[in-house]
């Protein structure tokens, strides 16, 4: 601080104390003179500007805001001593809640909900789960249960026709698929017959 601005400042504030008031000068001194009042604006003194002379911004504000503080916290204590809202100022209705607190309530928007990255999502066609619609998803809309539950039920559909026909298709070695017919008494076809009886004779040996 520059001499001008101390000695301003010490004028100002031992013509606003009495002398009587000062018991001991040097704690007077270094607790209440000499200390800038203001906010944290260095150019603030005590509300004002000390290069312009002119009103603190920044006090304004502050003084602003505590000011609609008390004001606030007065009409919060006239409405519940009058037993009215403290939002609305409305009075309760026969169940004891404030009907314009509750339709502000019903009218509350909804948040969106928020994308996920990733592939699309959509709900399987038979249980109605939440799948990735990838792969074979995206032809049957199926997840992975339902359509192996989807499989075995055609498969066994497919058996009861061939039994209703007095036909059976062959089963195949090692999971391969065939759609030839199976012989009589058998499970495979000829084809696949001799393959299975070289495999016997291989484990027999």
């Amino acid at each position: 601080m520059d001499a001008e601005r101390l000695h301003h400042r010490l004028t100002v504030r031992f013509a606003g104390t009495l002398p009587s008031e000062i018991r001991d000068p040097g704690r007077w001194l270094r607790g209440v003179a000499l200390p800038r009042w203001g906010c944290g604006y260095l150019d603030c003194e005590t509300g004002m500007l000390w290069s312009s002379g002119r009103s603190c911004p920044v006090c304004e504000d502050i003084v602003a805001d505590r000011r609609a503080e008390r004001e606030r916290v007065r009409r919060e204590q006239r409405l519940a001593a009058a037993g009215l809202c403290q939002e609305h100022g409305s009075r309760p209705g026969p169940s004891g809640a404030y009907g314009e607190c509750e339709l502000g309530r019903a009218a509350a928007v909804v948040p969106a909900q928020r994308e996920l990255a990733g592939p699309p999502r959509g709900p399987c066609t038979e249980c109605g789960c939440r799948i990735f619609l990838v792969g074979s998803a995206l032809t049957d809309g199926l997840c992975k249960p339902c359509r192996t539950e989807a499989a075995a039920a055609l498969a066994v559909e497919r058996l009861a026709l061939a039994e209703a026909a007095g036909t059976f298709r062959c089963s195949g070695v090692g999971g391969a698929p065939c759609s030839r017919d199976a012989l009589p008494n058998r499970s495979v076809c000829a084809r696949h017959l001799t393959e299975v009886l070289a495999l016997t004779g291989a484990e027999a040996s």
